[in-house]
């Protein structure tokens, strides 16, 4: 590259300090590099440079200390500078694109000015050493002299001599020491609105940690969260209160979990049940907020047609579902019931002839959800036999009701009665009117079906039988509000 005259990079220095600070030069790409429409001068500085010839070097290993600021840390102004002439937008770190000039000895290279201050404000409140921001001190260096360790900023800038007068460069001002403005803390830490942190944060100190409510990492008696070291220094984590809570201790690498509950599930599933053989056991999930409960008992046996007599076992009235909201000490905390129906019997006398009660449709009701829970109907009552040769349940006026809301069967006419309906209940708990806690859990029953009439004739069993009521059912939701 030619070397450019002293007369045409002074009146180019003298052209930049005229211009404004901010480039309103355009940006356009040259094949794969972005560029400049015009040229800049670039400055570079080094404290020594070998085989130096007509202000060129040939190794980018001849430039000792290569820097863009013209002091060392010690505040010595360098020794030679350069000057690089490009469209590039960035900065070449290569010493041998530069000319190089010595900063002394030379017509024109005279100056340099730094300044510092321990002011902890925003930038743009600062000013410069020239025109200094309200309340701001800036403090002259002198050359050969380091920056203070005090020091929050530094500004420097450079005067250069030419025959048409001085130019001098506007002050740079850098951050030299670690500091958050007031503005952005408080006295217990910082303050955000929104933290992204992308990375890793490490807690080294003893006593480092995040945490509220609790006051070290041992601390069992307040509630709260810590995550940390404790004072000694030793890992550790511990969320809860006082009766219930989480703890790591990361001496030992033992986790404890005290007076805590599990759930399988976040407990906003649905749940049937419909066995009448035991009694479920639904544990609840600590997420929910609300429980809904729907149920049906069970429907009545029907009662036989014909004359009774000894040997003849009476219909059963329908069992009754039933959940019960249990503490974790075992003490039942509410009981909810859905009763069963009635069994048939004659209202007078023991066969036909009598007055006796009619079928009862099952109970229907609209569910949450609706189409999704149409299977979830009523339970009906049993039919009573259609006459004295036929089983209730298998056909005509006898037929029972069993679970999808039909009359249970039988008539005074026919001399079988039919068994009632189980009744339908439905509640919602909630946990914020102390209902219940997480700790309880749910005892579920379903109502048993109750049991026609028969009369047993020698060993043949079931003969002129009333119809069967139709089983409970039970439908648990929890909800999160």
């Amino acid at each position: 590259m030619a070397k450019m005259t002293e007369t045409e990079l002074r009146r180019r220095l003298k052209k930049l300090e005229s211009e404004p600070t901010a480039s309103t030069a355009l940006v356009s790409k040259v094949g794969d590099q972005y560029e400049y429409d015009k040229d800049f001068i670039y400055i570079a500085y080094a404290s020594a440079l070998a085989n130096l010839s007509s202000g060129s070097i040939t190794n980018q290993s001849d430039a000792s200390d290569f820097q863009f600021s013209p002091y060392n840390d010690s505040g010595t102004l360098m020794a030679y500078r350069g000057y690089f002439i490009n469209k590039s937008i960035y900065q070449s770190g290569d010493p041998t694109d530069y000319t190089w000039e010595a900063t002394s000895g030379s017509a024109g290279y005279t100056s340099s000015e730094r300044s510092y201050t321990i002011a902890t404000g925003l930038l743009k409140d600062l000013g410069n050493p020239t025109n200094p921001g309200t309340n701001v001190t800036w403090t002259s260096v002198t050359a050969g002299t380091a920056i203070p360790s005090s020091a929050v900023y530094s500004a420097e800038r450079f005067t250069l001599t030419t025959t048409s007068g001085a130019v001098t460069s506007a002050w740079d001002i850098k951050a030299v020491g670690k500091y958050v403005n007031e503005d952005l803390v408080t006295a217990s830490g910082i303050k955000a609105e929104n933290i992204d942190l992308d990375g890793t944060l490490s807690v080294t100190a003893n006593s480092g940690a995040i945490r509220w409510g609790k006051t070290d990492g041992d601390d069992v008696d307040n509630s709260g969260l810590f995550i940390g070291r404790n004072s000694s220094g030793s890992p550790r984590f511990v969320i809860g209160s006082p009766s219930s809570f989480i703890y790591y201790n990361g001496t030992t690498g033992v986790v404890s979990a005290i007076g805590v509950s599990s759930s399988a599930t976040t407990g906003e599933e649905e749940n049937f049940f419909t066995d009448t053989s035991q009694t479920h056991v639904l544990n609840l999930s600590p997420l929910v907020d609300e429980i809904n409960i729907q149920m049906v008992g069970a429907g009545g046996g029907g009662g036989r047609n014909g004359t009774s007599d000894g040997s003849t076992p009476a219909s059963t009235d329908g069992g009754a579902s039933i959940v019960k909201v249990v503490q974790s000490n075992g003490s039942v905390r509410a009981t909810y019931t859905a009763a069963g129906g009635q069994r048939g019997l004659p209202t007078s006398g023991g066969g036909g002839g009598g007055s006796f009660a009619a079928g009862q449709n099952g109970g229907s009701f609209a569910h949450p959800g609706g189409s999704n829970h149409s299977s979830f109907v009523g339970t009906g009552g049993a039919g009573g036999a259609y006459n004295t040769n036929s089983a209730g349940g298998d056909g005509g006026t006898g037929s029972g009701g069993g679970g999808q809301g039909q009359a249970g069967g039988g008539s005074a006419a026919d001399g079988g009665a039919g068994g009632a309906a189980g009744t339908f209940y439905t509640t919602t708990l909630l946990k914020s009117s102390g209902h219940y806690v997480s700790t309880d859990h749910l005892e579920i029953t379903v109502g048993l079906a109750g049991v026609g009439q028969y009369h047993k004739s020698g060993n043949t069993p079931h003969v002129k039988a009333g119809g069967h009521g139709g089983a409970g059912r039970v439908r648990i939701k929890g909800e999160d509000t």
